[in-house]
């Protein structure tokens, strides 16, 4: 190689590095995934360079953040792939890893949980290729197979839970793999009852074989997370006896319809239409979002999704 031709190298190299810094940030624009649907107490997000504010429903959760719950805190967000979070008081997850499109239903989704009451319900990624969602605990994960899962974290230690769906001819069961790494490997165990659990003591500690759950322990976790309000009541013991007050109605019809908008979106996304998120509703207002772009009023039909 001559003189000349590596300094044209040189300069190439040069006038890329210049481009590439003179270019904007994009990669850290934030990205939006979902939105929160249900806020009761105080709750917050924190963004990757440290930046805190306060949560209320409707508001956008972005990839990286931090969602926390204060202690009076109770919050439940949806995710584009419809995927349901549920936190409890004195929680927090992150979302680290969500890719989805909704025209193949095609994505991965990899979340942390950071601390305390969770409840999850598996959305379209798990559904078409379950390997591709994933839930971090403080030491462990979750593989999800289609399902509910409740939990505590409490330092390194977790409790989780199995809640449904229990199967039937055309809802296939839901299952959960909770493992650890123990020495470099994957040690773990499979839940495939609703109402059985495992629980991770620590980092390098394999997952306690699978036990039924005390139902103090299933009720304590109902009561946090107020599981009766969102319609998986009837998946743990005894949840019968958790009546819906009129509070716990009014998060069920903002959350089913916000549901009811993400099936739109994903169907209206195969017809080039409807991009942007929908937002929840307070009852009895008219859905946000819902209606043709052309102003007529075919929206309002079954997404036939």
């Amino acid at each position: 190689m001559t003189n000349l031709e590596r300094r044209g190298q040189i300069f190439v190299f040069v006038a890329i590095l210049t481009a590439l810094f003179a270019m904007p940030p994009v990669l850290a624009q934030e990205i939006q995934v979902g939105v929160v649907g249900v806020v009761h107490g105080a709750a917050e997000s924190v963004s990757p360079d440290g930046t805190v504010k306060e949560l209320k429903a409707g508001d956008p959760v972005f990839l990286d953040e931090q969602v926390v719950t204060k202690d009076d805190g109770r919050l439940q967000i949806l995710l584009m792939d419809e995927t349901v979070f549920t936190l409890g008081p004195s929680s927090a997850i992150r979302l680290d890893d969500f890719a989805y499109d909704p025209v193949t239903q095609d994505g991965i989704l990899n979340t942390d949980i950071l601390r305390g009451v969770f409840r999850f319900i598996s959305g379209k990624i798990a559904h078409k290729k379950p390997e591709n969602m994933s839930v971090g605990l403080p030491a462990g994960s979750i593989g999800i197979r289609g399902t509910v899962v409740a939990g505590r974290s409490e330092g390194f230690r977790s409790l989780v839970v199995l809640l449904g769906p229990a199967g039937d001819d055309v809802t296939p069961p839901g299952r959960i793999f909770v493992s650890n790494d123990i020495g470099g490997a994957q040690a773990g165990v499979e839940i495939s009852q609703i109402g059985f659990g495992t629980v991770i003591e620590g980092p390098g500690t394999t997952p306690a074989p699978v036990f039924r759950v005390p139902e103090a322990d299933l009720n304590g976790l109902m009561d946090e997370l107020n599981l009766s309000s969102n319609g998986y009541a009837a998946t743990v013991p005894n949840a019968a006896t958790f009546g819906a007050s009129a509070k716990d109605i009014d998060d069920m019809t903002r959350t089913l319809s916000l549901m009811s908008q993400m099936e739109e979106y994903g169907h209206r996304a195969t017809q080039g239409g409807m991009m942007s998120l929908p937002q929840p509703v307070m009852p009895g207002a008219p859905a946000a979002g819902r209606g043709s772009d052309d102003g007529s009023d075919s929206g309002n039909s079954s997404s036939g999704g």
